[in-house]
């Protein structure tokens, strides 16, 4: 009888640990799962911040909304992110303010060249009463603006020579961001201007596809581009902020 109760006892305590465990792991299922898109490499101090931007909100969510970042274009290029987050495939996205013109044609305003007498402008305006305007134009459009992140200041790299005057971009291929005002601004300065994403300029530099490109240091380097594009010259002619932006319906 004893051995009977012992076993009984036993199975008891198993299945209360089974059903324990169980109902651990149901209660750390995260209610939520969330795609954050970014054509930036892992390396990059954006993707940093974006890495622990979705640490962050699972723990102030006790767990409930778990975000995964995926980096390097994994999920297409800027232009595929609009796409994602009207249709809910992706919830959030890092994309440049330029890009994003094409829904929301009001953010071009921030890539206009020499508009920004330096950082501490720049900030000053998309925090204030600025960055409240254009929140409200995306939000008519179906993107939430989370934050505005500082991008830096856009320079020339070009990989067989150095840029001395202006005149040294011309008839020289150069890549620009999917976006009608950056076309425009690189065509301005003589240079044959070529849309083309983030992930596709390294091979772009090396095949000589195109002659150079046009982005700030921290993506220069997190992205090796040094290695096939020699040159890089501080024109600092636009600061064009980057927008962390989610779907309204998220």
């Amino acid at each position: 009888m004893k051995r009977t109760y012992a076993r009984i006892i036993m199975i008891a305590l198993i299945a209360v640990l089974v059903l324990g465990v169980t109902m651990s792991s149901i209660s750390a299922a995260p209610k939520y799962t969330w795609k954050l898109a970014s054509v930036l490499p892992a390396a990059h101090p954006v993707t940093k911040a974006l890495v622990q931007f979705a640490e962050r909100v699972n723990v102030l969510t006790k767990g409930d909304i778990k975000i995964n970042v995926f980096t390097d274009g994994q999920l297409g290029q800027e232009a595929d992110y609009f796409q994602g987050c009207s249709i809910g495939s992706i919830e959030i996205a890092k994309v440049s303010s330029s890009p994003l013109a094409q829904y929301v044609p009001q953010m071009d305003a921030m890539g206009i060249p020499f508009i920004w007498r330096g950082t501490e402008h720049q900030h000053h305006a998309v925090d204030g009463k600025v960055g409240k305007m254009l929140n409200g134009y995306a939000e008519a459009k179906g993107f939430k603006v989370l934050s505005y992140m500082d991008a830096g200041f856009r320079s020339f790299s070009l990989r067989d020579k150095p840029i001395k005057t202006p005149a040294d971009l011309k008839g020289l291929k150069v890549r620009t961001q999917q976006s009608q005002l950056m076309l425009d601004v690189v065509a301005s300065f003589g240079a044959i201007a070529v849309p083309m994403g983030m992930s596709d300029v390294y091979s772009g530099l090396q095949t000589k596809v195109i002659d150079g490109w046009e982005n700030n240091e921290p993506t220069v380097l997190s992205a090796n581009m040094f290695e096939v594009c020699k040159y890089f010259s501080y024109t600092r002619h636009s600061s064009v902020p980057d927008v962390l932006m989610m779907n309204l319906k998220a």
